[in-house]
């Protein structure tokens, strides 16, 4: 069930005690004071929050994410164009001991955001689209006990690149690889994978790679399903930019 926080009626959270109930309320509040352009909540039957999405928040800092503290059944937490978000708030979640899925997406979410969180033992699904991590945090993401999908996508900066993809390989529970806008090769990162215990899916999206590469990637795994879309001339020119700007040399 998805509802706006407007629309959150008092009695969704009758099921739970009136203290957690009065807390997810005005945290709710709280976070809807910084008036973000988009703002939803999941609850579960029994009324307490279970996913919230918040996008283009401009005042949303790090501090503010103690109200999390607030939700101890949320899943699900994605935080998009916040600018003054840098993930060193990433603190305020490792209690939160149910999240499985965290998106992050316009953001500064740095590798600092990344080591809090390299122990939780549920999170599962990590999205960090266009943020401030770099190859560095992917030794932390692949820390994750349980991590089973990701998704990194730097725009084509330096960020993430192979040293980064070759990291997340050290994760023996991934599943799900997800890489987009940047340059990759087989040596440099894509050969890590060869053997990998747990891995089904590769998805390299607007990537530069050579065909080669692709198809040793694809001998490495016959019965895993390999996507690669890449980077071509209709959509190039929307990142030559950045290509030019970061990968000139």
């Amino acid at each position: 069930m998805t509802l706006n926080l407007f629309l959150v009626p008092a009695f969704l959270l009758a099921g739970v005690s009136s203290l957690q109930a009065a807390d997810e309320a005005s945290a709710l509040q709280a976070l809807k004071d910084l008036n973000p352009k988009k703002f939803e909540v999941e609850n579960n039957d029994a009324g307490q929050v279970t996913s919230i999405r918040i996008d283009g928040c401009r005042d949303l800092t790090d501090e503010h994410l103690r109200h999390f503290a607030a939700f101890p059944e949320l899943r699900e937490l994605k935080i998009s164009h916040a600018t003054k978000f840098d993930g060193s708030g990433a603190r305020y979640l490792t209690d939160l001991q149910h999240l499985e899925s965290l998106q992050v997406g316009g953001t500064r979410f740095s590798n600092e955001g990344l080591q809090f969180l390299s122990s939780h033992p549920n999170l599962q699904a990590l999205q960090l689209r266009h943020a401030g991590v770099t190859d560095d945090g992917m030794t932390y993401a692949a820390q994750m006990p349980n991590l089973k999908e990701i998704l990194v996508s730097p725009k084509f900066t330096k960020k993430i690149a192979d040293a980064g993809v070759r990291k997340l390989a050290q994760s023996k529970t991934l599943e799900d690889l997800t890489v987009e806008q940047t340059f990759l090769t087989y040596e440099g990162s894509l050969s890590a994978y060869k053997n990998h215990p747990s891995l089904k899916t590769v998805y390299l999206r607007d990537v530069l790679i050579g065909e080669s590469d692709i198809e040793k990637l694809k001998a490495d795994h016959p019965n895993a399903n390999i996507r690669v879309k890449v980077l071509d001339d209709k959509t190039r020119p929307r990142y030559q930019k950045a290509i030019d700007k970061h990968w000139k040399n």
